[in-house]
């Protein structure tokens, strides 16, 4: 946890804190080097975390400033170091990121103290030094400008971003996911009441996804102890279960192959743990990871649609257990 108002509710702190959730404890941890509020933070692969935005006060506290700051924190070595900022300043918005896309993206969020943005700015994560990043517009909103809300990654490229605020405290029921692939909005079932809800958090469990919002503003400041999950089939990509015990690991031939645009890769698991199924290109990069998550032992399927890949020869990688297995695939158009 980083920043955030002192006890008079006016001025921002520098404080940053962990919990651990095994100790159900909090450490404190290296202060940021300046006091912020409203900044969003996101992990990245398994000791970085960026803390995007937010705003910031004059000495007299009479005037707010909205930073485009971008600060890479280091849990390993407890310590921070600037990114490369945003093209604007912006704070309270809804930011995420991909490790498997190496990308950020930051929706809407304040760009005055009083008035919101529509703007999506999408940052791609240098590949050698990850406080480079290189910032790129995205399609706005489709409500238009949007505050007071978070965003999750949702599925294989997909991102949810929900609730939030158009002005003030007015609070929307909005619903929509992002396709980073093809830069375009969907929208999804609107939330059964408007709540300016900062959502509290996905799981993404085989082809299933479940948003939590857990609470939130509903009318002016006044607050909600509503709890709202949405639940989706994530289409893009699907994981089945045939509920068999195998005898060993096994990475099957994926079928159709050539495929155009999805296939259907087959794989065992013999005992329950981790599992981790990645596509890469031909000269080494991730394209996508399609699985990675506990999964209990037994035979799945998982279909990949590539619909937005160019044409060409794609290799997949099973690590599950010490077991390792790669294989190629063509995807025609």
């Amino acid at each position: 946890m980083f920043g955030g108002f002192d006890t008079t509710g006016v001025a921002p702190v520098a404080s940053a804190y962990a919990y651990n959730v095994n100790t159900n404890t909090w450490t404190q941890k290296a202060n940021l080097p300046e006091g912020v509020y409203f900044a969003k933070a996101s992990g990245f692969e398994d000791s970085l975390i960026y803390i995007a935005g937010g705003i910031d006060l004059s000495a007299d506290r009479t005037l707010e400033f909205i930073r485009p700051k971008v600060l890479l924190y280091n849990a390993n070595l407890d310590a921070y170091r600037n990114a490369t900022p945003m093209p604007e300043g912006r704070a309270d918005g809804g930011f995420t990121l991909s490790v498997s896309y190496r990308k950020m993206y930051y929706f809407g969020g304040f760009n005055t103290s009083t008035t919101y943005s529509p703007r999506l700015y999408g940052g791609t994560i240098g590949s050698s030094d990850r406080a480079q990043i290189a910032w790129t517009w995205g399609a706005d909103y489709p409500s238009g400008p949007i505050g007071r809300l978070n965003a999750h990654w949702w599925g294989q490229n997909s991102v949810i971003i929900g609730g939030g605020s158009n002005s003030g405290f007015t609070p929307t029921n909005n619903n929509y996911t992002y396709n980073v692939d093809n830069n375009s909005y969907t929208m999804q079932l609107m939330k059964p009441t408007s709540m300016t809800a900062y959502q509290s958090g996905v799981s993404v469990r085989l082809n299933t996804g479940k948003l939590v919002i857990a609470g939130g503003v509903s009318i002016g400041p006044s607050l909600s102890a509503l709890t709202q999950i949405y639940t989706d089939v994530l289409s893009d990509v699907r994981i089945e279960n045939t509920s068999t015990v195998p005898a060993s690991y096994s990475l099957a031939q994926n079928f159709p192959n050539p495929f155009n645009p999805a296939t259907t890769i087959a794989f065992d698991v013999q005992r329950s743990g981790n599992v981790t199924l990645s596509v890469y290109g031909v000269m080494g990069q991730l394209v996508t990871t399609l699985v990675d998550q506990p999964m209990s032992a037994g035979s799945y399927e998982v279909r990949w649609n590539a619909p937005t890949q160019p044409s060409g020869v794609y290799f997949y990688r099973l690590d599950a257990g010490g077991f390792t297995q790669t294989r190629k695939m063509l995807l025609t158009k």
